[in-house]
């Protein structure tokens, strides 16, 4: 099989393209916590994570046939 391999587009090219603004969005930290409202509320998630919350979610989606 002599097939290229996928060019990859550097940060310079996208940043080029679509600005340095939208560069700096997608490379920031999206990093989010609760740990505030669990020290504040006293409040604790319904879910440890966000993983059993959507399996969850989508068997009931299935049991109300509400699934797409």
């Amino acid at each position: 099989m002599n097939k290229n391999r996928p060019k990859h587009n550097s940060s310079y090219v996208i940043r080029l393209v679509l600005g340095i603004d939208f560069m700096g969005i997608v490379k920031m930290n999206w990093k989010v916590t609760n740990e505030k409202a669990k020290n504040i509320l006293d409040w604790q998630p319904k879910y440890p994570s966000y993983k059993g919350g959507i399996i969850v979610t989508l068997d009931e989606m299935k049991v109300r046939k509400k699934l797409f």
